[in-house]
Parts: C-alpha cells; sequence; structure tokens
C-alpha cells in the first residue's frame, strides 16, 4: 500500500505579493488552453482522457 506523505507550509511565510503574478499567469494559461482544447480536432478526445484521469485520481484519494 501506498503512503502519501503531505507536506505542511506556515501560510503567514509564503511571500504572498512574489506569487500573485505567478498565480495569474498560471490561469491565464489555464483559460487559453481551455478554449484552444475546445476548438481543437482532438479536443473531445483530449477532454474525455482528462475526466477519466479524474476518476482515476479520485479511486486513489478514496483508497
Amino acid at each position: 500500500m501506498f503512503t502519501m506523505i503531505s507536506m505542511h507550509y506556515d501560510l503567514a511565510q509564503l511571500p504572498i505579493q512574489r506569487l500573485l503574478r505567478p498565480i495569474s499567469d498560471a490561469g491565464v494559461m489555464m483559460a487559453r488552453l481551455d478554449d484552444r482544447i475546445a476548438r481543437s480536432t482532438v479536443g473531445e478526445g483530449w477532454i474525455e482522457r482528462s475526466h477519466f484521469a479524474d476518476a482515476c485520481f479520485s479511486l486513489w484519494i478514496d483508497d
């Protein structure tokens, strides 16, 4: 059986101001990726594989 080791972070120590820009950029890139996938010829297959992966991860977490 695999045991997941979680790391704990002190949120008060995170450099929030330094992280805001990368977080915002990541959100924009995810929105662009979602739009590109929706218009792609392989978009439907990509979405189905993503749903399958999400289901597998969910089962793994519930185990």
